[in-house]
């Protein structure tokens, strides 16, 4: 949630503080579909990410040791972690790229 909210911000685009997660991240991929500069591959694989990143929360929730749970299995839990995290260096990387740093 927050770092859409940064991303949005960054871009001067508005959202409410109550707005879902798909919001904020349907908003953030719309703008760098406006802007052109990303395949239709990068903006697909971003796309299905939202509902990535919302189960993402299921699993904390319900399977790790953030609460009393059944933990995820080891393979498991790493594959969804790297997936998660790829798709937050992309994001970096690409607004990077667009200040020039």
């Amino acid at each position: 949630m927050k770092k859409f909210a940064h991303l949005l911000e960054q871009r001067t685009i508005s959202f409410e503080k109550d707005e879902p997660l798909q919001s904020r991240a349907g908003k953030y991929i719309k703008a760098i579909e406006s802007d052109g500069k990303v395949r239709p591959i990068s903006l697909r694989v971003m796309k299905s990410s939202i509902s990535i990143f919302d189960k993402f929360n299921e699993i904390r929730n319900n399977e790790s040791f953030a609460h009393d749970n059944e933990i995820v299995d080891r393979n498991e839990a790493r594959f969804i972690f790297e997936s998660l995290t790829n798709i937050l260096r992309f994001l970096k990387g690409f607004e990077a790229n667009r200040f020039g740093s």
